[in-house]
């Protein structure tokens, strides 16, 4: 390039008019396996520890039920990320908006399950569940 002149750049007016599409600034796949890792490790730790202290016979118990929710919430969008993989993290298209919704529906239909599972494991065993 010469000394003293500019670079410049000249734009088609007929892709002006177009909607810019956004650079994908974020893997689905990484977002996708750092979720589902999170969601494993707090369904062990507000789950499954829940599970193996009622069997055991502990004398007492303590639980939180947004722990309880993390889990599956975690894991649940994790997977959706993973096989799905949105052109963004906020779904902008029609494709990725249609299937959050399914994976919504699957979340709040896995954290009922595992509300009444745990709280009828829980009676079984002999603790208050409330």
């Amino acid at each position: 390039m010469e000394a003293g002149k500019k670079n410049t750049t000249q734009v088609d007016a007929s892709s002006a008019s177009h909607t810019p599409v956004p650079d994908k600034t974020y893997s689905p796949v990484w977002v996708g396996l750092v979720m589902l890792g999170g969601g494993i490790v707090a369904a062990y730790f507000f789950i499954y520890r829940n599970y193996a202290l009622m069997k055991a016979g502990a004398r007492e118990i303590t639980y939180s039920v947004k722990g309880m929710m993390l889990g599956p919430v975690a894991i649940i969008f994790g997977l959706y990320y993973l096989l799905i993989r949105p052109t963004a993290l906020n779904p902008v298209s029609r494709r990725d908006r249609g299937w959050l919704y399914v994976f919504i529906v699957i979340m709040m239909a896995t954290i009922a399950g595992l509300y009444f599972a745990e709280k009828s494991f829980a009676a079984e065993h002999g603790y208050f569940f409330n």
